[in-house]
């Protein structure tokens, strides 16, 4: 939550009851996820959802950010990055996959 975490004193009180950092495990990968800010509202219907995927391999985060990038934008290609072994951002074309 944001009010447990250092930085509750920079954030406004509208803010203090969001997940700053949250992480699961599904599939294999590693998700990261936050609350928005109130400058963008949440709502998955305009698309404003942000996930960071980790995958175990090259292979793999390959062929997940393919997926995922398929009939979306690639707003930033696969490549390697200081942080991690690679690193992209791409928007989907749908927020359901099924």
């Amino acid at each position: 939550m944001v009010k447990d975490s250092p930085m509750a004193k920079e954030m406004p009180p509208e803010a203090q009851g969001g997940v700053m950092h949250a992480s699961f495990t599904a599939g294999g990968l590693n998700f990261l996820a936050s609350d928005g800010r109130e400058h963008k509202a949440i709502d998955p219907d305009a698309g404003n959802i942000s996930l960071a995927i980790a995958a175990s391999d090259e292979a793999e985060g390959k062929r997940v950010f393919g997926a995922l990038a398929d009939g979306g934008e690639v707003r930033m290609p696969l490549e390697p990055a200081f942080w991690a072994e690679s690193s992209g951002c791409s928007s989907t074309a749908s927020a359901s996959n099924g």
